[in-house]
């Protein structure tokens, strides 16, 4: 389903160890909202590569780091 936004939109994605599946997720995020709405924010407790995966996307994409915590702090 192809949402459409009309208004400025803030996706909160928080992550733990997902590096495998980040990817999927943010390219189905831009495909579903026009990027010119859209403010993606990922928290991320991981210990894996999940910042460099997202970063090679090319898609503007604000990172908060949690370390040293589980991904129930990042939600």
């Amino acid at each position: 389903m192809k949402l459409k936004a009309t208004c400025p939109v803030s996706i909160i994605i928080p992550t733990c160890n997902e590096g495998d599946k980040i990817r999927d997720k943010l390219l189905n995020v831009v495909k579903s909202y026009p990027l010119k709405y859209v403010e993606i924010i990922l928290v991320d407790s991981s210990a894996d590569n999940i910042v460099e995966v997202a970063k090679s996307l090319g898609i503007l994409i604000k990172i908060v780091k949690e370390r040293e915590r589980k991904v129930k702090y990042s939600r």
